[in-house]
């Protein structure tokens, strides 16, 4: 391993760990600027020294790439239009638009080192959440509050979406020895403590989108094209009777969930070309609410769980909700063209655990996304981007987009 590989692992396990830590540790905005602006600082120190142009320049711009670009310049539109809304939103789009086509960049032209960066990243930020839950578990000083996601069912996802990421990597990647024993013995102990963390996060949305991947991840260690389809309609009725148990271990919060897609229902008849615009869901759900209960008299088990609601806990949903039936049918056309893209993609046996890696980590995030808010998270965001970057680096079979000099 040269020493331009060595520092580029460095680079990339700092940026994916201390950076989204920076994020959530800040409480003030002063504290969120400087950690934004480290960001700032990190993204440009990393192009200036990162050359990763191979193959003369020649890169490939996809048909999903171009889907997404429709659907960020959509919404950049319509920010124009409706300056009040959603730039926030807008900046926080581009720029992990602009992280993910670095990322595929560095990832496609530095491969073999992928690994180590992702269990360094990986390993690292599960050890901290571990080290302060047992912190806050034992001493009772509630010094997790000051690491944690403010939603436990939230950081559950975080916890599934991490775990999911390095159990592909015990199973199936085989690092150098002689500390190849030793390191596979302490990434299983992180796993096994992850799994007690998630645990004890009481997030259902977290559990459901880990067994999930873990059904994704196994399925590849089964030969044969019918026995994974015969298992997999074996799964299918196992997940629908999963999904009522869930539903019941919780029913305050179920309930709950149910009044808001019920409230917004209402968003969705008024608003339903358009949409209410970014960032607006806080603004205008409580106002439907309220008239909600004004209209007629209600249910008194239903009024006991309205709240102060700023989330749809659907971030697909609240997307579609604030932006419209023509994002709908934009999100639809990128998910036709992801899913094209990732049958014809091309998986060398040596980096078959990264791919598999990758998935189920974006499993267990769309997962939670239909059950809870983890997309409006910025910690995830970064561990998204790089998923969905690693996924999309690998060579495609047929052309799925164009050739470009860059």
């Amino acid at each position: 391993m040269n020493f331009q590989r060595k520092i580029l692992i460095v680079l990339l396990t700092f940026f994916f760990t201390v950076i989204p830590l920076c994020f959530q540790l800040a409480t003030t905005s002063q504290e969120i600027e400087f950690a934004a602006s480290f960001v700032v600082f990190f993204t440009c120190f990393i192009l200036l020294f990162i050359n990763t142009s191979n193959d003369k320049g020649v890169s490939q711009v996809s048909y999903l790439e171009l889907g997404w670009w429709g659907l960020v310049m959509y919404l950049f539109g319509k920010s124009l239009f409706h300056p009040q809304h959603g730039f926030a939103f807008i900046g926080y789009l581009l720029f992990f638009t602009a992280l993910f086509v670095l990322l595929k960049r560095i990832l496609s032209a530095y491969k073999e080192s992928v690994s180590v960066v992702l269990l360094a990243m990986v390993g690292i930020n599960l050890l901290i959440y571990i080290f302060f839950s047992a912190d806050s578990y034992f001493s009772g000083t509630g010094r997790l509050v000051k690491i944690n996601i403010h939603n436990p069912s939230v950081f559950g996802v975080h916890i599934a979406t991490l775990t999911a990421q390095i159990i592909p990597l015990y199973l199936y990647f085989r690092p150098y020895k002689p500390a190849s024993r030793i390191l596979k013995w302490f990434v299983f102990i992180i796993i096994v403590l992850s799994l007690l963390l998630l645990i004890s996060t009481n997030s259902r949305s977290g559990w459901l989108g880990l067994i999930i991947a873990m059904l994704f991840i196994f399925s590849h260690k089964i030969a044969g094209q019918q026995v994974r389809m015969a298992t997999t309609y074996f799964a299918v009725p196992i997940l629908l009777l999963l999904f009522v148990v869930l539903l019941t271990y919780k029913p305050a919060s179920s309930s709950g969930r149910l009044l808001v897609y019920k409230v917004s229902s209402y968003i969705w008849q008024d608003h339903w070309l358009w949409g209410i615009g970014s960032g607006q869901f806080k603004v205008e759900y409580n106002q439907y609410q309220a008239s909600y209960f004004q209209q007629e008299e209600r249910d008194v088990n239903e009024i006991m769980l309205a709240d102060n609601t700023f989330y749809a806990f659907n971030d697909f949903y609240q997307l579609v909700l604030e932006n419209g039936l023509i994002c709908l049918v934009l999100l639809l056309v990128i998910v036709f063209l992801g899913i094209r893209q990732i049958k014809n993609t091309v998986v060398d046996h040596q980096n078959k655990h990264l791919f598999i890696s990758a998935g189920a980590s974006l499993i267990c995030v769309i997962t939670g996304g239909f059950f809870s808010y983890p997309l409006q998270v910025i910690p995830i965001l970064f561990h998204v981007g790089f998923n969905l970057a690693l996924l999309y680096s690998f060579p495609i079979k047929k052309k799925v987009g164009w050739r470009i000099i860059l």
